[in-house]
């Protein structure tokens, strides 16, 4: 049996695993093998290549960045490059990311429709399998990505061969994206969590920030509606974080004290 490439696209793949574990595998079972073995919310090993035209860049919420002179500066730059973002978003640089690392919601989108559109990175490279934010530019931009393009690495493919042929018991099927009201309390426990960060800072975001902070951070983690697709901030605002701000604490910090 030869040595799979450095590359291999699904199709591809399944063939090696065939021979490699002796019973016959197509594109289709070993996106469900790779989905029973993987974190919910992490990239898996399963990868959709990033088009060599496509323009990608890092941004990150305000509040997570120190709001400084060269982060104002960098961000301004790339608004000239790609356009504006979306209220309480920062550039904060270029990405040339080769491979996007498919979470279990996109490998079960792939499963589903056969093809799904990628508008954001997950960086290979993060240890943690995390999304560094990195988006397809202009901000909004997406690109479908089809079952047959995915691919697995080397590695990654002799490793998962490996714990096919031994017949190692698969991890617990991935449970299904969450829904309504479970992102409604994840929604309003982020909420406060963020509120009492900044209060620190004696910053107080606005419940709009405060939304669409946590909205990037669901896609991040592949946390969705009961629909199973992406929670907007304004979804988030409307159904989840009715009298939950940082106003409250503002007037409390701003209020004059009065003496004995």
């Amino acid at each position: 049996m030869s040595e799979p490439l450095a590359w291999n696209q699904l199709p591809a793949a399944a063939a090696w695993l065939s021979e490699r574990c002796g019973r016959t595998l197509d594109a289709r079972a070993v996106i469900d093998a790779v989905i029973r073995r993987s974190e919910p919310t992490a990239g898996t090993i399963i990868k959709a290549p990033v088009p060599p035209d496509c323009r990608v860049a890092r941004i990150a919420f305000v509040g997570h960045m120190p709001d400084t002179e060269q982060v104002q500066f960098e961000h301004q730059l790339l608004e000239q490059q790609h356009g504006p973002l979306g209220t309480g978003m920062l550039y904060v640089r270029n990405e040339h990311p080769r491979v996007h690392c498919l979470c279990v919601a996109e490998l079960t989108d792939l499963l589903l429709h056969g093809a799904i559109d990628v508008s954001q990175v997950r960086a290979p490279n993060d240890s943690k399998g995390k999304t560094i934010g990195a988006w397809l530019m202009p901000f909004g931009t997406k690109r479908a990505v089809s079952l047959d393009a995915c691919g697995i690495n080397r590695a990654d493919l002799v490793a998962l061969g490996d714990e096919l042929a031994a017949g190692t018991p698969p991890e617990p099927a991935a449970p299904e994206p969450k829904a309504a009201p479970e992102w409604q309390e994840l929604a309003q426990q982020r909420a406060r969590e963020i509120i009492k960060e900044h209060k620190v800072s004696d910053w107080y975001p606005p419940q709009s920030t405060i939304a669409d902070t946590i909205a990037g951070e669901f896609r991040r983690d592949g946390i969705m509606g009961t629909d199973g697709k992406p929670l907007s901030g304004a979804t988030i605002k409307r159904h989840a974080l009715r009298g939950i701000s940082s106003a409250q604490g503002k007037q409390l910090s701003t209020a004059p004290r009065r003496g004995k």
